[in-house]
């Protein structure tokens, strides 16, 4: 474990998410608020995002921590039938995934493990692993997680449940942005500047899969966008609390 006092830089291959999310660091969303304030958020598309990740990234704990609703039962009617169980015990009961998201999911999966380069990519790849390092201007201390992080392939990637395409992902400035900060994360660790790849995955079937390599114009704009926040930040940004946005 990280000591709050004693702030660790390098690569974790095993934190748990919570523990990240507890130790200490700035973090690319809280900065990519000074861009986007206000994210609006979607129920059904964070429920399918947290999962496909678990399903696709961690296998072993999805089979723990999710469960199959029966045919006919949604969220909304399990919670009528179970009001007290589902409340009570959320924490250690699995989540609940009703029938069609969780057919969405078993045909994302296999498109992920057919698909020649997402199946590569995934391949001996380290997967939700913690980054810790300073900002060498100024010793900020920084934290990202990431999806996919393959040091024998030299690539990173990021996971998405969102179907896009090659050149939408090169007009988005928030994945330029989120390459920036991964990619800065990893120099001041490794040294080494890696490409920044994107997985996507459409969150209907038959659940296509592009895989998209950012460009290094769009990296000099993430890189661009980086400094613009760090800046702002600096100037405005009372002492933070951070926690990451999954």
């Amino acid at each position: 474990m990280m000591e709050e006092a004693k702030f660790q830089t390098g690569i974790f291959e095993e934190m748990p998410f919570q523990q990240y999310q507890q130790a200490q660091g700035l973090n690319q969303s809280t900065l990519k608020q000074i861009f986007r304030p206000g994210n609006y958020y979607n129920p059904h598309g964070v429920l399918i995002g947290n999962a496909g990740h678990c399903l696709i990234l961690e296998p072993e704990r999805f089979e723990r921590d999710y469960q199959r609703l029966a045919p006919g039962i949604s969220l909304r009617k399990l919670k009528k039938l179970e009001p007290e169980a589902v409340s009570c015990s959320e924490k250690s009961h699995p989540t609940m995934l009703p029938t069609n998201i969780w057919d969405i999911l078993m045909n994302a999966q296999n498109a992920v493990n057919t698909h020649p380069k997402a199946s590569w990519m995934l391949e001996n790849s380290l997967k939700e692993v913690s980054l810790f390092w300073k900002a060498p201007e100024n010793s900020l201390r920084c934290k990202g997680r990431l999806d996919l992080f393959c040091p024998e392939k030299a690539f990173i990637a990021d996971l998405k449940f969102s179907y896009r395409t090659t050149t939408e992902a090169n007009t988005q400035w928030h994945y330029a942005f989120q390459a920036a900060w991964y990619r800065q994360g990893i120099y001041q660790i490794t040294g080494e500047w890696l490409p920044f790849y994107l997985i996507f995955v459409e969150r209907n079937i038959p659940c296509r899969v592009v895989v998209a390599k950012l460009e290094k114009e769009t990296l000099e704009v993430g890189d661009r966008l980086l400094q613009e926040s760090l800046v702002e930040y600096h100037a405005y940004a009372a002492p933070p609390e951070f926690d990451d946005l999954a």
